[in-house]
């Protein structure tokens, strides 16, 4: 808009249509591709089809964008009719200049299309380098043996409903039970390496409680902040009561979890996204983990007092070992 019109009108016009245009175009592409879809009996418009479909459409849209904007372009002369008397004859075409510029230093809004396109493509490209980068080892995740009153048990807790939060497609999975006093805290760890679609830290396939759970239901969620040192980290929390019969059925745990991701701690969604991201282009790799931390206690004060204690505890000891093994890339 900027390059070929003189008038702030048309600008403004222009830039409004380059908003409302492309949403109003991927509504129509989401119907087409379920569509496709759904005449084909899922043969087309799945999987890559989904973004071959996706991409040709948006060149086609963004094609046009500029063909409708290329037609009413002003050339540099061509300012408002109420500007002065013109003069007694017209100039003479401006010479081309190198580049696609006139003389004038309007550029042709051919080129500028072109350059556009280009500069689209550059981000797909860094992603496909990205993605098919060489594959590293497979990470070798343990937790540690944590010093201090936690003391590692072998298995489950008694009377308790077994419980593993889901994750999937992870590149290394670790669970750890520590006893501290006559409570048991346990750890999960699901370790993310070279992500990608269906393996991959953040997704909606991933969360405290499957969908079909039985044994467990989830009652309380909500977000705390622990003192680790001189860090304050957040952590989400949630409460989970078991659906069990007897002793069983009176289960709580107490849920703190919260993701690593290029050496830093967060619980957003978004920003964990955005950190992995950076982490990719800086060279760093893509190494990330969810760490889930849970205790069983009936009374709901005391369970989250011995949580949170272990944690603001052992988080290091615990983070000390995901940088190594990242290191050991």
């Amino acid at each position: 808009a900027y390059l070929n019109y003189t008038s702030t009108k048309r600008r403004l016009i222009f830039c409004a249509v380059s908003i409302a245009l492309p949403v109003l175009a991927n509504w129509l592409r989401a119907y087409m591709i379920v569509m496709l879809g759904h005449l084909s009996n899922n043969k087309l418009a799945v999987g890559v089809d989904h973004l071959i479909y996706g991409w040709v459409f948006f060149g086609i849209v963004i094609l046009l964008m500029f063909m409708i904007g290329a037609h009413w372009a002003q050339p540099a002369a061509d300012f408002s009719a109420t500007a002065a008397a013109p003069p007694a004859a017209p100039p003479a075409a401006p010479p081309a200049a190198p580049g696609g510029h006139t003389a004038g230093g309007t550029l042709n809004p051919w080129v500028a299309a072109a350059a556009t396109l280009v500069l689209l493509a550059l981000p797909q490209l860094a992603v496909r380098q990205l993605q098919h980068a060489p594959a590293g080892p497979a990470p070798v995740l343990a937790l540690p043996d944590l010093p201090s009153t936690a003391t590692v048990l072998p298995g489950d807790v008694a009377g308790v409903p077994a419980y593993e939060p889901t994750f999937v497609g992870p590149a290394a999975v670790a669970s750890r039970s520590y006893a501290v006093g006559p409570r048991t805290v346990t750890v999960h760890v699901a370790y993310y390496r070279q992500q990608h679609y269906g393996h991959k830290l953040v997704s909606s396939e991933n969360a405290l409680l499957r969908s079909d759970a039985t044994h467990w239901s989830r009652r309380e969620s909500g977000h705390t902040v622990v003192a680790v040192g001189e860090r304050r980290v957040g952590l989400r929390t949630a409460a989970l009561l078991s659906g069990g019969v007897g002793a069983a059925a009176r289960a709580r745990l107490e849920v703190r979890q919260l993701y690593w991701v290029d050496g830093r701690f967060t619980t957003s969604d978004h920003w964990a996204t955005a950190l992995g991201l950076l982490g990719r282009l800086a060279g760093r790799g893509d190494d990330a983990a969810a760490v889930t931390f849970y205790t069983a206690g009936e009374e709901a004060e005391g369970t989250v007092q011995v949580l949170d204690s272990f944690i603001r505890t052992h988080l290091p000891a615990i983070e000390a070992g995901l940088l190594t093994v990242r290191a050991a890339r």
